[in-house]
């Protein structure tokens, strides 16, 4: 329905604007893809949440083992952190693994070297108190090594799917 307003103009009935209509479809096109971009969104920032929060419990894991000063905790806190550090890489290290064959079974599967880190861990375990405290010190320095090696050799995919993995924490495949 058109009606003559008078002045020469011509007004039409509200709702009858074809354009109009488009723009409203074009408006509810928009919300639907807003909502499933804030959905997006949420889900995104719920993965993230849930990243940090599996960082931060391995990170609060490993630091509790270190809260110690018997050289021979240490040792086992140095050979337990590095054995859930290639746990959750997807090389699974037995409960009775000595420090030899820990180090094997990281030069063979990754490619790092880490006699030195089997040594200090040994002379840890084993020794008499003093040298037992000075190697549980440089079994935590050649651990860091070794850990740097490791990360120069995995790549950001691999650290990432660790990072992720639930191994260490005996959750999923071994």
């Amino acid at each position: 329905q058109i009606r003559d307003r008078g002045d020469g103009g011509r007004d039409r009935v509200r709702g009858a604007d074809p354009g109009g209509a488009a723009l409203g479809r074009r408006a509810r096109n928009q919300g639907d893809g807003g909502l499933r971009g804030s959905l997006i969104a949420l889900l995104l920032g719920i993965m993230l949440v849930l990243t940090v929060a599996l960082w931060a419990a391995k990170t609060a894991r490993r630091q509790a083992r270190y809260l110690t000063r018997d050289p021979r905790e240490l040792a086992g806190a140095v050979r337990l952190d590095l054995a859930d550090y290639l746990a959750d890489q997807g090389m699974a290290v037995p409960a009775s693994a000595t420090p030899r064959e820990l180090s094997a079974t990281l030069e063979r599967n990754v490619g790092v070297k880490g006699e030195r880190l089997a040594s200090a861990l040994s002379t840890a375990r084993y020794a008499p108190d003093g040298d037992a405290a000075r190697a549980a010190g440089q079994a935590r320095v050649e651990l860091r090594a070794v850990r740097r090696a490791l990360r120069r050799r995995l790549g950001t995919t691999a650290r990432l799917r660790g990072l992720l993995s639930l191994r260490s924490f005996g959750i999923g495949p071994a």
